[in-house]
């Protein structure tokens, strides 16, 4: 039998009390209509953070266990998110929405279906082939908001459905803080891996989305840090924590299955050395428990589908060699290869009708998604290039961190680092198999910039003391962080 430790349980009804709050906030200020005032609301996100900082400050000798520069992060981050939500209507900035109209295929038909009729969709057309924790979580809080607010037209209440992408968000930037004290980040290094997370504006984006995208992502993080906590302490708690993240994921997403593979080897080799080399082998009951949970959870849907529409596993919407957004015809090094730094800046945003190349699409995706801004260019200027020298840097740290980490047999590190290969390697198999503008989307492997963060943060500590080199490195990277929090911050409570 499990037990809870009671500590658990305080933080599992705070939380709960916390979704409540955050609930009724977001629903109530929808009712009224203020989302629909975008800059009402930024003005008010400035304010909340400037208060809510010095409020921290004001406090932090109440809180011992949490620096106060880890605090002012965590909650500017929250804070960042929950306002672009709220600004956000679903019709604005979307991915494959469709009209909000229950025979449509996208996503919102799809929540629609739920909500309406209570049953999965009756084909696998479009969105319909995605699996469907998301919709299920969507159809339950447009019912809560009907409930509450005694509204009964579905455009309207559809605004709910960003709920769980906004819940995810905020979740990832809280595992990626637990992700920072499970590999033992120094107090520096974890403000580096915070200061990425809270400010990507990535992020941002997913929170405010009516699609699985930021649901998926959420998984993703979860995955990674209860692989971490299983590799070190393989209990029942931590495999039923990961088989969960697993089913969950998948019934999410299935590009969470991409997690599969640096995990899977790294239970291989936890089960060579318990049960081959050391005879423990009742440790095979903690792989026979996360096989029952996460296999039935994750693979029901796509089962289901494969025996009544004869979808295959790994199916993927598929637009065809006549849509506009179609590549295959462009050559390999123009799509993979380093573009030129002009391609870096000019066009500002992401061009969709004439970018082909992953690298830049990546770069501005990350921070634009795939949308212009009317906006003072000189704020996501300093984003742009402020980002691109963090990536760099972290690509250098990553190439560093893993060095080390062969040499040492760092099992922590190696895991990061065959998480980072998979999202990396899935991604670009993923572009060479659906050659269209839409497949370099950063939104496929924002996975990546959590890991690329942790290995920017774990290269700050192996720097000599007192050295040139390190002074130079940390000083120029805690610019570019700052530039880089400042101008997403600027950007995202100013853009109309």
């Amino acid at each position: 039998m499990i037990s809870i430790p009671r500590r658990s349980v305080r933080l599992m009804l705070f939380a709960l009390f916390a979704l409540s709050c955050v609930t009724v906030v977001f629903l109530a200020v929808t009712y009224l209509g203020w989302h629909l005032k975008d800059q009402r609301i930024q003005l008010l996100m400035l304010w909340s953070i400037l208060v809510g900082v010095v409020l921290l400050w004001s406090q932090r000798r109440r809180f011992a266990h949490m620096p106060f520069a880890i605090a002012a992060i965590l909650f500017a981050g929250l804070v960042m998110r929950f306002g672009y939500a709220l600004y956000t209507p679903a019709t604005l900035r979307f991915h494959d929405l469709a009209p909000i109209d229950v025979n449509a295929t996208g996503h919102a038909g799809y929540v629609l279906h739920l909500y309406l009729y209570g049953a999965l969709p009756t084909s696998n057309a479009f969105q319909y082939a995605t699996p469907p924790l998301y919709y299920m979580l969507s159809a339950f809080f447009m019912r809560i908001y009907a409930l509450g607010s005694g509204l009964s037209n579905t455009v309207e209440l559809f605004e709910a459905a960003r709920l769980p992408s906004l819940f995810a968000s905020c979740g990832a930037l809280l595992l990626a803080w637990q992700i920072g004290k499970e590999v033992k980040l120094s107090r520096s290094g974890m403000i580096v891996l915070l200061t990425l997370c809270a400010f990507l504006p990535n992020h941002y984006l997913l929170a405010g989305r009516a699609n699985p995208d930021g649901l998926a992502v959420f998984f993703v993080f979860l995955v990674t840090l209860y692989a971490l906590r299983w590799q070190r302490t393989p209990s029942t708690g931590n495999t039923i924590m990961l088989a969960l993240g697993f089913g969950f994921g998948m019934m999410t997403k299935m590009t969470v299955a991409v997690m599969a593979l640096p995990v899977g080897i790294m239970m291989v080799i936890m089960i060579w050395r318990r049960c081959v080399r050391h005879g423990e082998w009742q440790f095979l009951k903690q792989i026979g428990l996360f096989t029952l949970i996460a296999f039935p959870l994750g693979l029901w849907f796509p089962l289901r589908n494969a025996m009544l529409y004869g979808q295959p596993l790994g199916f993927v919407y598929d637009m065809g060699i006549d849509h506009p957004q179609y590549i295959g015809d462009v050559p390999l090094w123009q799509r993979f290869g380093l573009p030129s730094l002009r391609a870096l800046v000019t066009p500002l945003y992401v061009d969709w009708q004439s970018s082909a190349n992953a690298l830049i699409y990546t770069l501005k995706s990350s921070l634009f998604g795939e949308f212009s801004y009317e906006i003072d260019p000189m704020i996501p200027y300093l984003l742009l290039l402020a980002n691109t020298f963090l990536v760099l840097l972290s690509l250098a740290a990553t190439g560093a961190v893993t060095w080390k980490a062969l040499r040492e047999r760092s099992g922590n590190w190696l895991l990061l680092c065959g998480i980072w290969l998979a999202i990396l390697v899935s991604y670009l198999l993923f572009n060479l198999r659906y050659p269209f503008h839409c497949s370099m989307d950063y939104r496929y492997m924002v996975g990546t910039s959590l890991i690329g963060a942790l290995m920017l943060a774990k290269a700050e500590s192996m720097l000599g003391d007192g050295t040139l080199l390190r002074k130079v490195l940390v000083s120029s990277a805690g610019f570019a962080l700052t530039a880089f929090a400042a101008a997403s911050i600027a950007m995202y409570t100013h853009i109309v």
